[in-house]
């Protein structure tokens, strides 16, 4: 079973094993009781970065978690007004195409990481 919650400062340090030096709007995807996922926004002044870390153990589960993942950005997105962006991760085939989905475009290319920008009319239109 699936449970969406807001994250804690817990469910950060439990999955990348530290404490977060940044301010997140962030929910934590719950696959039977056990920490799946984070996925939300970093918050910085100028601009936001959106960001989706998926357990490895929870391979399995990549789809669901990434349909849930997708409606958080997206929920977040609606009430956040800074520009959001966001890195495909260079070691996941489908990171560009998940980020297009969500209604990012490609806007440029900082060394290995293809760095794209959320076109906020998209967020109007329901998710393909």
């Amino acid at each position: 079973m699936i449970e969406i919650r807001p994250a804690s400062s817990s469910d950060v340090e439990a999955l990348y094993g530290v404490k977060s030096q940044k301010t997140l709007k962030a929910k934590a995807i719950y696959k039977d009781n056990e920490l799946a996922a984070l996925a939300g926004l970093i918050i910085d002044p100028v601009n936001c970065t959106a960001f989706c870390n998926i357990r490895d153990r929870q391979s399995q589960n990549k789809i669901t978690i990434w349909r849930h993942a997708r409606e958080i950005i997206r929920e977040l997105a609606r009430s956040t007004p800074a520009p959001i962006y966001a890195g495909a991760d260079p070691g996941l085939q489908s990171a560009g195409g998940f980020l297009e989905r969500l209604g990012f475009e490609l806007v440029g290319c900082d060394g290995e990481i293809d760095i794209y920008l959320l076109d906020k009319s998209t967020l109007l239109n329901p998710v393909v």
